[in-house]
Parts: structure tokens; sequence; C-alpha cells
């Protein structure tokens, strides 16, 4: 090979690497899109807000699922009006606070 064709091999894959580069910004960027969308939607918040307080839990009780539903089962007596999230949250309330 001479010297022009290695030259002309080194900038094409340099433009691919490139394009490469570019495409993956590219499509992370519709997905980032997409996360903010789903960010915005209370129902979206609420469950991870469900989420993150029930692994609180789960963590907390050891990994003891029943313990969890017990706790939460507990909170939903003692405020019947409430939902999901506000159990859950409030059950991990009451444990840090009897912690004290």
């Amino acid at each position: 090979m001479s010297a022009d064709t290695a030259w002309t091999i080194t900038e094409a894959l340099f433009v691919l690497a490139l394009l490469a580069a570019g495409w993956g910004l590219w499509s992370r960027r519709k997905r980032l899109k997409r996360r903010l969308a789903q960010m915005k939607d209370p129902a979206f918040l609420r469950a991870r807000k469900v989420e993150q307080a029930e692994a609180e839990l789960f963590k907390m009780t050891r990994g003891d699922p029943k313990h969890v539903e017990r706790l939460i089962a507990a909170e939903q007596k003692r405020n019947p009006d409430g939902d999901r999230v506000e159990w859950a949250v409030a059950a991990h309330k009451r444990w840090l606070a009897d912690l004290r």
C-alpha cells in the first residue's frame, strides 16, 4: 500500500468513528426526551415514590416482603382513605421514628 492509501483508510476510519459517536449521542437524546416526559407524568412519579419507599422498607426489614406488607397494612388501618404511596411513606417514617 502506498502512503496515500493508508491516509485515506485512516481518514475513513476517523469519519466512521465520528458518525458512530454522533449516532450514539443522537439516540441518547431521544431516550432522554422520553425519560423527561415520563418524569413529568404524575402517575409515574407516584409509582416511583412507592417503589422507593417499599425498597427502603424492604432493606430495613432485611428482605422480608411479608413484614413490608404488614407494615403497609398497619398504615392502611390507620389511614383508610390514603393510597399505597401514603401508606408506604408513613410506614417508613414510623419505622424511623420508632428507632429514635
